[in-house]
């Protein structure tokens, strides 16, 4: 599926931590006084003319340091203590929060499901470039290629890809929604998620994903299993050489395990030939199943997460 309700969906926020992580995602990172106390401009209809109007985030500090420390504590805001000259002035320690690579994702599925994500992603991915470099850091390139549409397409199925293969099985312990409490720091990682980029720009459309262990097989750009977009995939990493070095990586762990599922069979058939003689070398065939474990045991950790 190509929309993010089911994620947005599945991490059930509070309003008010809708509202202070929504605030984050298209503004930047803020704290709890200036949550508080800083007025928001909306437009409004009044009386059929369009008019600017002021309304507060939060009414309280109390309410907006309660939404943005749960929100830190499920992982989808970053706590960071900044003794600016202002705080010091003041005489009170300054916490402000931070998006994460989690928040992002959920923020984007939150604006995904009401439909404004294509009109606000601009401003996000300057805001917040710095959490999906190799992605987000070529954005104007992307869009000067009339790529831009492709690369939402591609960010919004690696989510939902990254949700299937980790969030989504915490179903399976019990709980039916996530609180964050679980232990998610490699998983959050940037590294991790390029990974998973990386398979969704190298799936073949016309067979299946070559090696298709994270069991999705995605592809999109509003053209699925077409040539046209297996070519806007290859321009994207065209442009961005972080991404084409992790794609590049990706293809040769794959590569390596193609090679050592080959050898398993290899070895496996020989087995196989070996137990239809009337006598049997048992050493011989101990010797080979102790080949298999030993390929086993050398797969990448990346295929066994």
């Amino acid at each position: 599926m190509s929309d993010l309700s089911s994620l947005a969906g599945f991490v059930h926020l509070s309003p008010s931590e809708e509202t202070a992580l929504l605030h984050i995602l298209e503004n930047g990172c803020a704290y709890a006084y200036e949550l508080a106390y800083h007025p928001e401009k909306r437009i409004r209809l009044v009386n059929g003319i369009y008019r600017a109007e002021k309304e507060w985030v939060f009414r309280t500090e109390k309410t907006a340091n309660t939404a943005l420390n749960s929100l830190a504590r499920r992982r989808l805001l970053e706590k960071k203590l900044e003794r600016s000259e202002a705080a010091k002035k003041e005489g009170r320690d300054r916490y402000y929060y931070y998006l994460t690579l989690p928040g992002l994702f959920l923020g984007l599925s939150i604006l995904d499901e009401r439909k404004t994500l294509n009109d606000k992603i601009d401003s996000i991915v300057k805001k917040w470039s710095s959490l999906l470099f190799p992605l987000f850091g070529y954005w104007k390139q992307f869009e000067e290629a009339g790529l831009n549409n492709c690369v939402v397409s591609l960010l919004k199925h690696s989510i939902m890809t990254w949700a299937r293969v980790f969030l989504f099985p915490i179903r399976s312990y019990g709980n039916s929604q996530w609180n964050g409490e679980v232990e998610v720091s490699r998983n959050f990682a940037p590294d991790f998620f390029l990974e998973i980029i990386a398979q969704t720009l190298t799936i073949n459309p016309f067979g299946g994903g070559r090696v298709d262990y994270l069991g999705c097989s995605i592809n999109d750009c509003g053209k699925p299993h077409s040539i046209g977009c297996l070519v806007e995939h290859d321009r994207i990493l065209s442009i961005s050489p972080e991404l084409l070095k992790v794609t590049q990586e990706y293809c040769r762990k794959v590569e390596e395990n193609i090679k050592r599922d080959l050898k398993h069979y290899e070895i496996k058939t020989q087995i196989s030939k070996m137990l239809g003689n009337p006598s049997v070398d048992w050493s011989e065939i101990n010797r080979l199943e102790r080949l298999i474990a030993e390929y086993r045991c050398l797969t990448p950790s990346y295929y066994t997460r």
